[in-house]
């Protein structure tokens, strides 16, 4: 309850500053300008943290408009700086990765001379700038490029980390496990667990000292280091249900800031049942995600179209290994609809999932003897 009543007054003071930062600006421009930037800015960071990215990019715009205004004759603005990557973050939910690019490598060409002038001011601008960057380099399935931007943004936090543990715990986690994540992609297994364990065990001595504030973090190193060994450790799946047990109340207390990572939680346990063959349980879990996703997906389509596709592919995988072809014929049909219509450009991670969707689409049509209709997607091929 403490913590709920936590994220209203949150919410509530965000809410406020923007309104009143508006009015002001409203009154007189140049005196408020600068206010009512850092209001748009905090509020669309706040909606976008809640599920409401198409929102949150409306007002990152006019923060960033506004703070241009501001800054424009001045060698730099970190205002500016933290406006562009926020609104990265967005764009890069929004399935718009490309244009998430651009505005970090924006933000970069601000921040990077900073650094190399004065490197212990702007460090861990520089170097979460670079974690922004290789995760859209990872989406963009350029992994090797991705694992060498996140060396050099962890190789920076961690000189500060080793300066400061309280500090920078957060910041060093988070870039550890992001390069745990694209070095498991990039098949080098045995250095994803390592990183990955190592962020478990900060996290989880944090954890152990402060439940509510690390909670969220120590969850997330658990569920990431579930997936690693999901297909060779039964550890796997204590991993994962101390995981769900963390997030589940965390979401309990506050729904919208935490359905993303709920979701995530507990389709990480639905994959570790599907290694081991008991898909009956997987049908169940992805129902249950399905049902609790379909609320915001309806709400904001594209912004929570990869959780639906990535469902609603997960249903029928199962549906297919229990032999129930029409099931998997309408969630497969489902996902296809979902990309065709939400992707923005054809990016080579939609091109791909497309091509394995329809290909799987094509199998299933031809097992329920409607051939027709399995030619017909061929042609999409």
């Amino acid at each position: 309850i403490r913590e709920k009543n936590k994220s209203i007054l949150i919410s509530y003071y965000l809410k406020s500053y923007y309104y009143i930062s508006k009015f002001l600006f409203e009154k007189n421009p140049t005196l408020w300008d600068n206010y009512y930037a850092i209001g748009l800015n905090n509020y669309a960071d706040y909606l976008r943290k809640i599920g409401k990215s198409t929102e949150s990019i409306k007002l990152f715009k006019k923060s960033l408009e506004i703070s241009e205004t501001i800054y424009n004759n001045k060698e730099y603005s970190m205002g500016n700086v933290i406006t562009l990557n926020n609104l990265a973050v967005a764009f890069k939910e929004m399935q718009e990765i490309n244009e998430a690019i651009f505005l970090i490598n924006k933000a970069l060409n601000i921040i990077e001379p900073l650094f190399n002038n004065n490197p212990s001011i702007w460090a861990l601008d520089y170097a979460l700038s670079l974690n922004n960057l290789s995760e859209c380099y990872y989406l963009n399935n350029k992994i090797d490029t991705a694992i060498t931007t996140q060396q050099t943004s962890l190789e920076i936090i961690e000189v500060l980390f080793n300066s400061d543990f309280d500090m920078f715990a957060e910041d060093y986690t988070l870039c550890l496990s992001n390069l745990a994540k694209y070095l498991y992609y990039g098949q080098r297994n045995s250095e994803a667990i390592y990183l990955q364990e190592k962020s478990v065990e900060i996290t989880k001595s944090l954890f152990k000292k402060n439940e509510n504030k690390w909670g969220l973090d120590y969850a997330i190193s658990l569920s990431n280091l579930s997936s690693f060994i999901r297909y060779e450790d039964i550890k796997a799946f204590n991993f994962q249900e101390e995981a769900i047990n963390i997030i589940e109340f965390l979401y309990k207390n506050d729904p919208d800031q935490y359905i993303e990572h709920y979701i995530r939680a507990i389709n990480q346990l639905g994959a570790i049942y599907f290694s081991i063959g008991a898909y009956n349980i997987c049908i169940n879990i992805f129902k249950d995600i399905e049902r609790l996703l379909n609320p915001y997906y309806q709400a904001d389509p594209k912004r929570w179209s990869e959780e639906y596709v990535r469902n609603s592919v997960n249903l029928a995988s199962s549906f297919n290994k229990e032999g129930k072809i029409n099931e998997e014929i309408k969630n497969l049909k489902k996902a296809l609809k979902a990309l065709e219509s939400l992707y923005k450009e054809p990016s080579k991670k939609w091109i791909q999932h497309h091509e394995i969707i329809l290909r799987s689409l094509y199998s299933a049509l031809l097992k329920n003897k409607r051939k027709d209709e399995a030619l017909k997607n061929k042609k999409k091929f």
